[in-house]
């Protein structure tokens, strides 16, 4: 959705554009939400900083961001397309300063169990069990 509509529909909003490095983190910082409408986003990785930056987030209920964000636990899911959805749980966390610290505590802590290590431990294991399976196959032990 282009930016003017947004902007119309939440005139209290700062809509600041593309952000990164030490004006991102000072984003991150300073805000009380994190919107993310976005239908392409594949892994999710800028919606994960924003959780670790303790922001409540409110995404499209597609991607990556169906496998970090838990739902009314972690964050919010609007479903994708839907030009309102966004805005109205945006709103609702607004307007409801406690559930969004409640969330946005989950969030933080949802995001801190994307460590690397333990990821990387993940990963180890999930090639370790393909190993084992392929062997299996190919090697059936004898009964």
């Amino acid at each position: 959705m282009h930016g003017r509509n947004w902007e119309a529909m939440m005139p209290g909003a700062h809509f600041l554009g593309y952000q990164s490095g030490k004006t991102l983190t000072e984003s991150f910082a300073s805000a009380d939400i994190f919107v993310f409408p976005s239908t392409t986003e594949t892994f999710g990785l800028v919606t994960l900083e924003a959780m670790a930056s303790g922001l409540a987030p409110v995404a499209a209920k597609v991607g990556g961001a169906v496998e970090i964000i838990q739902e009314g636990s972690s964050g919010l899911f609007a479903e994708p397309l839907d030009k309102s959805r966004p805005h109205k749980k945006s709103e609702w966390l607004l307007d409801n300063p406690n559930h969004r610290k409640v969330i946005a505590d989950h969030a933080l802590a949802r995001a801190q169990e994307y460590r690397w290590g333990r990821i990387l431990d993940q990963l180890l294991r999930a090639y370790k069990e393909v190993i084992e399976e392929f062997r299996l196959r190919r090697f059936p032990r004898a009964a």
